[in-house]
């Protein structure tokens, strides 16, 4: 796979360039003119099958300027579409659900909504990822190395020793406070419902040291495998721990981080191991549909007390479960809708981009500066709402609320080139000669991938601690070992 020339990636930039243009262009004249009227439902199909149309764009682009579907960038963008659109690329093809955005209630507060709002909700989403995707050619275009792609030649045996190193150390903290959390989750789940997790009454509180470590626990698991080289054993044990983790995860009703780091999972077997084949999804894909099948299950009763009897009650067939994991996720477009709905000046403090990068440390800085804050997600779920539980927010909705319906989308031309940026890798390039481009892009696309379904003030945090600082002791690490190595030569 040879990353492809500059003319090529202009030529694709240049033909999203121009998509922008219209798709803008059509946007600002549509948004304020959609009134109630018996062609909305046939708007709505159509902008559905535009959303298709646009991953499958996207995808395609993608493999020609950077020679690789599966990519931690198709990755991102395929949760993107998930949460944010997840419903509609399922009209598309004419499959509804009862309880789908606009025949179910919203939210207690808000009632169901209008196709009016869901039309004006598809074209902002769909006008921002085009943008998104924009941003991430350009980032291509102007620079094709990963953001911790070295340029000099250098001992990288010593970085991928201090990444190990770095994980073993961090592991043998965060690994069993990470499994005893979930533990704990699938407990206060299994008593009280999944809805017990986000309940102000029960919810889990736990310390900013203990945060700290579960932040660590990924970017160990993943720093053990590209730090051994990927060697068999280290394998076995890290996957072992995952494969725990996930069970503790399942039985609680989660169906959110695990799944994402079981994409990245499969990227480094794919590019480090084995080349995932036709043959191999072929054959994987009853199982995978099997799993989807008994996580939507799993799902069904998580607002129950998990029992034999309710576990009996929840085998149904009557919806394909790969098609209500679409609907599940795809609710993550109710946050857009709302504001679309009751307008998005309810935020009563700072812009949040701002909040979310100089609290990523922590948000005792707000109290020290005497800035009024409080977390998008629980000012949005329990102050605007009046619901207990979490309703979560999304990317776009969190650029809606900032800068209104006309701004919103070109913040999205900035976001996909910082993403592109930070979660690229040059797949050509052998893994053990960039130890650290794997590890730095794998890790931030698992701590960014949430701000698709949610804020991005928690996303930041997890980002400057699990990735960030993490990536800085490896750095420090690697510099004394390389003194070392030098003294001792």
């Amino acid at each position: 796979m040879l990353l492809k020339s500059n003319k090529s990636n202009f030529k694709w930039f240049m033909i999203s360039y121009g998509m922008v243009i219209i798709s803008y262009t059509i946007y600002v004249f549509s948004f304020n003119n959609i009134k109630i009227s018996h062609s909305n439902e046939l708007i709505i199909f159509v902008l559905s099958w535009i959303g298709v149309l646009l991953l499958a764009y996207i995808l395609i682009t993608w493999k020609n300027v950077s020679g690789a579907y599966f990519h931690p960038y198709t990755i991102f963008i395929l949760f993107l579409f998930l949460f944010n659109y997840g419903q509609p690329l399922m009209w598309a093809f004419g499959i509804h659900d009862p309880n789908e955005i606009g025949k179910g209630i919203t939210y207690s507060t808000i009632g169901v909504v209008g196709e009016v709002e869901i039309i004006k909700a598809q074209l902002i989403i769909l006008v921002s990822i085009i943008m998104f995707h924009t941003g991430a050619l350009f980032n291509l275009l102007v620079n094709k190395k990963g953001l911790m792609e070295y340029t000099k030649r250098e001992d990288n045996n010593i970085m991928q020793r201090a990444i190990f190193y770095v994980s073993i150390i961090f592991g043998l903290v965060s690994i069993p406070i990470t499994i005893m959390q979930a533990y704990n989750d699938w407990q206060l789940s299994s008593l009280y419902g999944y809805s017990s997790l986000y309940n102000s009454n029960t919810i889990n509180q736990s310390s900013s040291i203990i945060s700290l470590f579960i932040f660590m626990f990924f970017p160990s698991l993943l720093g053990l495998l590209i730090g051994s080289g990927y060697d068999k054993k280290v394998k076995m044990i890290v996957y072992s721990i995952f494969i725990i983790y996930f069970i503790f995860n399942f039985l609680a009703g989660d169906r959110g981080t695990w799944i994402y780091r079981l994409f990245i999972f499969a990227f480094l077997e794919h590019s480090l191991n084995k080349k995932i084949t036709k043959k191999t999804i072929l054959t994987l894909t009853p199982i995978a549909v099997l799993g989807i099948y008994i996580t939507d299950v799993v799902v069904g009763l998580r607002n129950k007390e998990i029992n034999f009897n309710s576990v009996i009650e929840s085998l149904s067939l009557d919806r394909m479960p790969v098609f209500s994991a679409f609907f599940e996720m795809g609710t993550s477009m109710n946050p857009t809708i709302v504001l679309i709905k009751n307008g998005w000046d309810m935020w009563p403090y700072q812009n949040t981009y701002f909040l979310a990068f100089f609290g990523m440390v922590s948000d005792k800085i707000f109290n020290i500066l005497g800035i009024p804050f409080a977390p998008l997600n629980n000012f949005f779920s329990r102050e605007y709402l009046g619901i207990s539980w979490g309703a979560g927010f999304s990317i776009v909705a969190e650029a809606l609320l900032n800068y209104g319906p006309m701004l919103a989308p070109f913040l999205f031309i900035i976001i996909g080139f910082i993403v592109s940026k930070l979660i690229y890798i040059n797949t050509d390039i052998d893994f053990k000669k960039q130890p650290m481009t794997y590890f730095f892009a794998l890790s931030t696309l698992d701590a960014i991938i949430a701000i698709n379904r949610n804020s991005m003030h928690y996303s930041m945090k997890i980002w400057f601690y699990g990735v960030l600082l993490f990536s800085l002791i490896v750095l420090v690490i690697r510099n004394l070992l390389s003194i070392q190595k030098t003294k001792i030569n």
